[in-house]
């Protein structure tokens, strides 16, 4: 098999090589290689230890030269022909998965320093020409790692009245330059107002922020954890009332026997519950039997709260009740028969027939 194969070999190769030159000829006048400008998205992030400080006067894209056959730069670049000279306005941008640019760290120092793009294409058969700018000018410094305690911020002045706080995270690690950290106050996690509601709330991922001396945020600070869970028990604020207390009598003495008066000591007590309850309150009961009484009644009796209210002074309260026996009734005198006046005179006998 050998033998055939390395029959006549010279002219077997002149073959190849003449197909190969004529697929090439081919190829360069039916879809000739060309270039054209593209934008791509700007990879900003520093190299693990640093710290980027002038990120945010990056811009977000850079200005990327491709070459490639014309139909692939064609499916690139839409219906109109690749623009070698195209400005940053016209390039249009291509997506991360066909096209990266980034900041080559390869070297990083501390202080300012041109750091060159490094830009990668994926698409098959296309290179990378070049970018415009082709380097950065950046400002690194060394990143440093601080643990901060996490304090709740809960809005104040509302109708709620707080009773416990728990985080899923007590501390959390801040990095950065050591000029930034060093501002860094304390981190708090803030519940807005809007959020809050009586009894027991679950919120997620609330966002974690780094503090100053003045308590103002300080931006870019990363934070680790970024965001906690937070879990808030509340209640109604509370608020105090006096309210009068009235006894409620129950029954009737024995028989003969009447009520007098009513004395209630203290006659009002001081409660407390939410301002929604108490507005609804204007005096508090206390039941008092009396039934089958002969005498004075003179008890401590509990009083009534409705539910959702306390008692600040004693629950208890003396009432005083006079039982009395009842005065007899008189019966009404009779009317005397006149009597005949002497001086009157008496009318005679009528003489017989």
């Amino acid at each position: 098999m050998f033998s055939r194969i390395s029959h006549n070999w010279t002219l077997k190769l002149t073959a190849l090589v003449l197909a190969v030159v004529l697929w090439s000829h081919v190829r360069g006048q039916v879809n000739p290689w060309e270039t054209a400008t593209f934008k791509a998205r700007l990879q900003t992030e520093a190299p693990r230890g640093w710290m980027l400080l002038n990120a945010e006067e990056l811009p977000r894209t850079v200005v990327i030269t491709l070459r490639g056959p014309r139909l692939t730069l064609r499916s690139l670049n839409g219906p109109a022909p690749a623009n070698p000279l195209a400005t940053t306005e016209d390039a249009p941008l291509l997506s991360a998965s066909q096209l990266r640019a980034s900041l080559d760290f390869s070297a990083p120092r501390k202080g300012a320093q041109n750091v060159p793009i490094k830009a990668v294409s994926d698409i098959e058969d296309v290179e990378v020409v070049g970018s415009k700018p082709s380097e950065f000018s950046v400002l690194l410094d060394a990143a440093e790692t601080r643990r901060f305690s996490i304090d709740p911020q809960i809005p104040s002045g509302n109708e709620l009245e707080i009773e416990d706080v728990n985080l899923s995270a007590n501390r959390a690690v801040a990095s950065g330059p050591s000029k930034l950290l060093d501002r860094i106050q304390s981190l708090r996690a803030r519940v807005s107002r809007s959020e809050l509601k009586a009894g027991v709330l679950r919120l997620e991922n609330v966002p974690i922020e780094a503090l100053d001396e003045d308590g103002q945020v300080l931006r870019g600070v990363p934070i680790e954890p970024a965001f906690v869970r937070v879990e808030i028990k509340s209640r109604e604020k509370q608020s105090e009332k006096s309210v009068r207390v009235v006894a409620i009598i129950i029954g009737q003495p024995a028989e003969n026997y009447e009520l007098g008066s009513a004395q209630v000591e203290p006659s009002r007590i001081t409660v407390k519950g939410t301002r929604r309850i108490l507005d609804g309150i204007s005096s508090l009961t206390v039941k008092v039997d009396v039934k089958g009484a002969r005498s004075n009644v003179n008890r401590r009796v509990r009083v009534e709260l409705p539910r959702g209210v306390e008692s600040i002074s004693s629950r208890r309260v003396r009432v005083r009740l006079e039982v009395e026996p009842r005065a007899p009734s008189t019966p009404p005198s009779p009317t005397p028969a006149p009597t005949p006046n002497s001086e009157s005179p008496v009318p005679a006998p009528e003489a017989a027939e």
